[in-house]
């Protein structure tokens, strides 16, 4: 307990290096301690070291198989390597155990989107948005896959409410910008 939560200590202040050694320190000396593989992994993930992320989340899931997180950490480390499938399984195993779980709905509408599967893509965006209608990413997301339909006038509402929710949104306002020409530009 004392080497993960010194781990948690580092960490919490950006010191992934010698948050990372804690916990290995922690697991050397309890192999089977659940949170300092979690927690392991969480660090290598914020690293980059994707690889040993994965094995130490899976070994998580091993040792706690309910625990949403680690699915969750699991299922963004594969989005990163771009292995949707594996990435859109862990966040329909995050659904499972958390159905009320916002992101979890808006991870996988990005999942299933970068593979090309826009028709199961958006019920989930409308999903995260029904759990968190003031997501404005989600927002976002979906405007670009209605787009991507040819469904412009949804797409255009969509694109004003993540403006409305984050006025700011420069992607958001250069999408609808660009949705707007190609409008005009066909009348």
């Amino acid at each position: 307990d004392a080497h993960n939560n010194r781990g948690l200590t580092w960490d919490a202040q950006g010191r992934e290096n010698e948050a990372a050694a804690e916990f290995r320190e922690a697991l050397r000396l309890k192999p089977d301690f659940e949170p300092a593989h979690f927690n392991l992994a969480n660090a290598l993930a914020r690293l980059g070291k994707l690889d040993e992320s994965i094995a130490e989340y899976r070994a998580a899931v091993r040792l706690k198989p309910d625990r949403a997180e680690s699915y969750n950490g699991l299922g963004i480390c594969y989005a990163m390597q771009n292995k949707m499938a594996e990435a859109a399984q862990q966040f329909k195993e995050v659904i499972r155990l958390q159905p009320d779980n916002s992101a979890a709905y808006g991870n996988l509408g990005n999942a299933l989107g970068a593979k090309n599967r826009i028709d199961e893509a958006i019920p989930q965006y409308l999903a995260a948005l029904r759990l968190n209608p003031k997501d404005y990413q989600t927002e976002f997301n979906l405007a670009l896959s209605l787009s991507r339909q040819g469904r412009r006038a949804e797409a255009e509402s969509h694109y004003r409410q993540a403006l409305r929710l984050n006025p700011n949104y420069a992607e958001a306002q250069r999408a609808l910008q660009e949705l707007e020409k190609s409008v005009n530009g066909k009348k």
